[in-house]
């Protein structure tokens, strides 16, 4: 401390100047700040990193994966083969429910043991199920405008509780878990939004792509068949102007390869969206359901690495 008199420095407990005996002030706790030296470090604010959503940080989980375009192209093609499209169904059930236990591994190059296929038949019949229900709603979709919304959304929240219902079996292990709707509901009305965002967010955008493409598509198409007709030319016939059948079946090639392109694109891309859904889908749950990955067993649970059991050395006689 420096007297303000004859500027002499004093220690800080001293009341009176030791040079002059002039008395002291102390320094305010507001203005402490001054005495502090230009070299003193200044601590730096923390910066605390935005917690990403659930679609959003799926997403940031297949493509922050080693190889990841190797491995999704992989079960993009398997997606398009009957049967192996369950085991994609099943992979996409056991990626999801390790986020559901809080696990951000990325995508295992190969894990498909024995019971995948059989988990892959989970989303398979409750959606087959979750449609037959539906029908109902569709009934609604001949009243303009009003039918056709309550429709849609009745939609969208039923593949919600489905998906939801087929993440409780990847988190429990059980297969008589999806059918237990009390516990079902109690969690889809915690947030109801959040769970059909993570579940319609995914698909709308592959319908968006899906869209995109075939509209490009059947426009080359057009345009190629319509070149092929102009050029060809039709003939007169004793009544009317007519095509040849083999120009006609020449000039539609376009549009069956646009067909068949299109079908292609739907189930690959059907395929990324299963795995990104049951993903954010996963992320969802831990948050607002991690009770359920505790009332899975090791045991009951098919999705949890089997550890060797250790060998047992024979005494020594």
């Amino acid at each position: 401390m420096f007297c303000g008199n004859c500027g002499a420095s004093n220690a800080d407990e001293f009341l009176f100047c030791a040079a002059c005996g002039s008395p002291l002030a102390k320094p305010s706790a507001q203005n402490s700040a001054t005495y502090q030296s230009a070299s003193d470090p200044v601590p730096s604010p923390v910066v605390v990193p935005k917690e990403r959503g659930n679609v959003a940080q799926a997403w940031a989980d297949i493509t922050g994966s080693p190889n990841w375009l190797k491995r999704l192209f992989l079960l993009l093609i398997m997606n398009c083969v009957p049967v192996l499209d369950l085991y994609v169904k099943g992979y996409s059930l056991q990626w999801g429910a390790q986020a559901a236990r809080g696990k951000a591994e990325p995508l295992a190059p190969g894990v498909f043991t024995k019971k995948t296929l059989l988990y892959g038949l989970v989303p398979f019949l409750l959606k087959i199920l979750a449609f037959l229900g539906s029908i109902v709603l569709w009934a609604f979709s001949v009243i303009p405008i009003i039918g056709v919304l309550f429709t849609l959304a009745g939609c969208l929240l039923a593949d919600a509780f489905t998906r939801l219902a087929v993440m409780r079996v990847g988190a429990t292990g059980r297969m008589g878990s999806a059918f237990d709707l009390s516990e079902l509901f109690r969690v889809y009305r915690k947030n109801m939004g959040g769970l059909v965002f993570a579940s319609a967010a995914p698909v709308i955008l592959g319908g968006i792509v899906v869209i995109i493409v075939s509209v490009v598509l059947f426009a080359l198409a057009g345009i190629d068949s319509y070149s092929f007709m102009r050029d060809v030319g039709g003939h007169y016939g004793y009544y009317d102007y007519y095509y040849d059948p083999f120009d006609l079946v020449f000039g539609s090639v376009g549009m069956v390869v646009a067909f068949a392109l299109v079908g292609l694109l739907s189930a690959l891309i059907q395929g990324a969206v299963e795995l990104w859904t049951m993903r954010a889908v996963g992320y969802w749950v831990s948050k607002n359901a991690p009770e359920w990955v505790e009332q899975g067993s090791d045991a009951e649970n098919p999705f949890k690495a089997a550890k060797a059991a250790p060998v047992e050395q024979a005494p020594a006689e």
